[in-house]
């Protein structure tokens, strides 16, 4: 997964981590790389479920409420960015 940031703040989003849920998720995020001429930057997020995690439910259901990924972005406009997660693990 990618996360892009275009405009005059482009070079502020520096994405750090803040909450995790389910929180055997490993987030990752990686180093920024210039899209183009540079008005575009795209920064890579990789998501690791470790085996051997313990089982949960977030399939975005009302038995299984979304799991979510929160990054302080570093943005005037948007410091915080929620990204919703729909996943099971199972045994």
């Amino acid at each position: 997964m990618f996360l892009t940031a275009r405009g005059p703040h482009r070079d502020t989003v520096k994405p750090v981590v803040r909450e995790v849920v389910p929180d055997s998720m490993q987030v990752t995020i990686g180093a920024a790389g210039e899209i183009g001429a540079g008005a575009v930057v795209r920064l890579p997020i990789e998501i690791v479920i470790p085996p051997g995690s313990r089982p949960a439910n977030h399939l975005c259901s009302q038995q299984g409420p979304a799991g979510r990924i929160v990054l302080e972005t570093g943005h005037p406009d948007t410091p915080l960015l929620t990204i919703p997660v729909c996943v099971a693990i199972g045994p």
